[in-house]
């Protein structure tokens, strides 16, 4: 976790109230997810996790391909808004998938573990909110 602090403490001293606005809306995010995984049917969304890897792995690619390519092109532009867009999607479709998880698991006996949930819960919601400040960012310069 103290790797996780170095990574947001420069993002965090970027601005006041863009933190301040990607935390509430991380708050937002997160609070919902749960309350949807409260209500919707356990195993209805833990069968995703194929699909997500699946783009983890396009967003690693374009990741991988946006470091050679032009940085003031159209196609790195436009690499960037799927990179950012695409990563806030993914990782909330994740976040999802992990707090279904955790629920499933927390009814099973023998099978639950706390501490591995939660921080599968935790990174998912630092990925939301560095995705959000990013996007926060890019609107606050215009």
């Amino acid at each position: 976790m103290g790797i996780v602090g170095g990574v947001i403490s420069p993002i965090c001293a970027m601005g006041g109230p863009v933190c301040i606005r990607a935390a509430g809306a991380t708050l937002a995010i997160m609070s919902s997810l749960a309350l949807t995984g409260m209500v919707a049917p356990s195993d209805a969304y833990i069968k995703m996790y194929g699909p997500v890897n699946a783009g983890c792995f396009l967003m690693l690619g374009a990741c991988v391909v946006g470091m050679f390519a032009p940085p003031m092109g159209a196609f790195s532009m436009g690499l960037q808004s799927l990179i950012t867009f695409g990563g806030l999607a993914l990782f909330t479709g994740k976040g999802f998938m992990d707090l279904q998880h955790c629920a499933d698991r927390a009814q099973q006996p023998g099978q639950f573990d706390p501490i591995n949930h939660a921080l599968h819960i935790t990174m998912d919601a630092i990925n939301i909110f560095i995705r959000l400040v990013q996007v926060m960012a890019m609107g606050k310069r215009k």
